[in-house]
């Protein structure tokens, strides 16, 4: 039996959304929400679901037995702009699988997938397909980090030796055109709304929505151009306590520079008044390549932003 996929370049919707917190706060993502997001935050969405699940199986006696994955083997070649296959064996003696993510590429992501099967599945013996974008440069590329969920919420994930055991993890691309080495790069943002309230609606509307802002993005592209796909703006307070993040996409390839457009509400029981510094931009292509700038205010932080964002880098959220 064989499921399809996106693997390389799931093309963006065209949508806009906003989220809270961590910055997801306690919902539940779904597979395509996931296979949008930049690799180190799906990471941290799934291990602080581990931790969740192992302090829910100190509590209860409901079902916190993780699936097991226990074949993963990915053909040897594809192709640009067509399919690429992944046998998969996989396991679970609770609630059934719901959901697999495979990641992995020289930056960690030019292969992204977080797949939801329609029903929960005791066992997995299947030919997955995917379709490699045409976009991706010509070369290895290696499955680097996997996660499996169950319907009962209990994910497991896998890398280094641990992935490596399950089978031949490497595809070779073929892509005479060359396809998109360089990533996206930022050329400069608006946050339209420095002030803002949590009580804020869209004028004339009962639509909450009361922040703002524009990013233009360029795509420079080595040889392929494959265009802005999508970008993060993720917001928080000095101390951290206070967080939300907006996402915007732009739909089609091949432009080499797009303004991309953010606007929404966060959750208001996860954000608190006050003020919230741009701490972390992330830019996607088409050809999933990434390139995150990281704020200075902030201990992790790599970039002065204010470069970027000659109006200002923060928001006041009031009441």
């Amino acid at each position: 039996m064989r499921h399809s996929w996106w693997v390389l370049g799931l093309w963006a919707l065209g949508v806009q959304a906003v989220w809270a917190a961590t910055p997801w706060g306690s919902e539940r993502l779904s597979g395509a929400e996931l296979s949008r997001m930049p690799l180190p935050m799906v990471k941290a969405y799934v291990r602080e679901r581990i931790a969740q699940q192992r302090l829910r199986g100190e509590r209860a006696g409901a079902d916190t037995t993780p699936p097991e994955l226990t074949r993963l083997s990915v053909a040897p070649q594809s192709v640009a702009g067509e399919a690429m296959l992944v046998d998969i064996r996989a396991s679970d003696k609770g609630s059934g699988i719901m959901r697999l993510g495979l990641y992995g590429g020289e930056r960690g992501q030019e292969v992204s997938l977080a797949y939801d099967f329609p029903a929960p599945r005791w066992s997995l013996a299947e030919t997955l397909s995917g379709e490699v974008s045409r976009y991706t440069p010509p070369g290895p590329v290696t499955l680097s980090w996997a996660f499996l969920e169950d319907k009962a919420g209990n994910f497991v994930e896998y890398e280094g030796e641990a992935l490596t055991r399950l089978g031949p993890l490497q595809t070779t691309v073929i892509n005479p055109l060359g396809g998109d080495r360089t990533p996206p790069e930022l050329v400069r943002g608006v946050i339209e709304t420095p002030r803002t309230r949590l009580s804020r609606t869209t004028p004339g509307s009962d639509d909450a929505r009361y922040v703002r802002a524009t990013l233009t993005v360029r795509d420079l592209g080595d040889p392929q151009v494959a265009g802005p796909a999508m970008s993060y703006l993720y917001f928080c307070t000095l101390d951290g306590q206070s967080c939300f993040g907006m996402r915007s996409d732009w739909p089609g390839p091949g432009v080499a520079q797009a303004a991309l457009h953010f606007g929404g509400q966060p959750h208001a029981d996860a954000v608190r008044p006050g003020v919230h510094y741009l701490r972390e931009v992330a830019l996607r292509d088409h050809a999933w390549l990434w390139r995150t700038y990281t704020s200075l205010r902030f201990p992790e932080g790599t970039d002065d932003l204010s470069a970027w964002f000659p109006e200002g880098d923060s928001i006041l959220v009031k009441p």
